[in-house]
């Protein structure tokens, strides 16, 4: 298989299936996952360098949609994390992209993709007081949750951040003194 294959596993019969890219990135160019959900899978690529864009794509109708990826706008930030996820009761999606335009910035920027209206809303200054978010994220029932993290490293968890595709809002809270966190890659 080439440069541009991956396989889709079927969960039930444990099948995989070699499906093409729904782009190329070529030998200089690269791609991960953002997440998945209904069918649709969300990749971020790069086909060399820095030139990033999101992709949302339905392996079943191989119909996808390339969307401008805010990083790209901040021209140099920290920490970017993604998020993907169906709107509740809707046939709509979300894509959630975080990240800090300077290190020392004492917010996050935060940024949601609609596709119903194929644009982008952004909030400048939220998230006060939050230093890093773990770049992985779970999204269950419309809720989209993250790990916070601080101290020199950032490693010492903090709190989950929660953020409603629904109700467009944030909600923490914080990770006891003491508990055990780890991250399964």
């Amino acid at each position: 298989m080439g440069l541009d294959s991956l396989y889709i596993v079927n969960a039930a019969s444990g099948e995989e299936v070699h499906v093409q890219q729904p782009f190329g990135v070529g030998f200089h160019g690269w791609f991960h996952i953002v997440g998945v959900s209904n069918g649709n899978i969300c990749f971020k690529f790069s086909r060399g360098q820095d030139d990033t864009s999101l992709l949302v794509w339905n392996p079943t109708t191989q119909c996808s949609r390339e969307i401008s990826d805010p990083y790209r706008e901040h021209g140099r930030s920290y920490f970017p994390v993604y998020g993907f996820s169906h709107v509740p009761n809707t046939d709509a999606y979300t894509i959630i992209h975080m990240c800090k335009r300077d290190i020392a910035d004492s917010y996050v920027f935060f940024s949601r993709y609609c596709s119903r209206r194929s644009t982008w809303f952004y909030c400048v200054d939220c998230l006060p007081g939050v230093e890093k978010i773990d770049p992985n994220s779970i999204f269950l029932n419309g809720h989209a949750y993250w790990i916070t993290g601080t101290g020199d490293s950032y490693a010492t968890p903090k709190s989950v951040l929660c953020y409603s595709v629904e109700d467009k809002s944030f909600s923490e809270v914080s990770i006891p003194v003491g508990a055990i966190y780890t991250v399964h890659n």
